[in-house]
């Protein structure tokens, strides 16, 4: 739904949870963004690839040249200006189908297993 709802900006469902992760930290690793966004490596790596290719990203120069931090570049924040009144409408959408109050009770149950899924993987090493 999500993907279909946002194709007129560009931007499949992934991508633009990833791309306002971004926006919200200002610039974030890879290794970041799958504790946060709950990716494995391969996937978020892949993402950005594309992320990055399509102009959304740019990468911010470290140190250590290994590590890739990336920031959202003027392209990225245009598409997000395109995609985020998208997300919003399919938002509301859902709200109304599933109902407010339903919403919000399933909250705490969602973030529950999303903080068990960030702490798994790292328990499993």
């Amino acid at each position: 739904m999500y993907d279909e709802g946002l194709r007129p900006s560009g931007l499949r469902g992934m991508q633009f949870q990833i791309l306002m992760t971004i926006r919200g930290h200002s610039e974030l690793s890879i290794s970041q963004l799958t504790r946060i966004v709950t990716l494995d490596q391969t996937t978020a790596t892949r993402s950005m690839a594309l992320i990055e290719k399509n102009g959304w990203v740019e990468r911010v120069e470290q140190a250590d040249r290994r590590l890739r931090v990336y920031q959202l570049s003027k392209e990225g924040q245009a598409v997000l200006e395109v995609a985020m009144p998208l997300w919003s409408a399919l938002q509301q959408r859902v709200l109304e189908e599933v109902g407010a109050e339903a919403w919000v009770s399933a909250r705490g149950p969602m973030e529950a297993l999303w903080k068990l899924a960030i702490r798994v993987p790292d328990q499993c090493r």
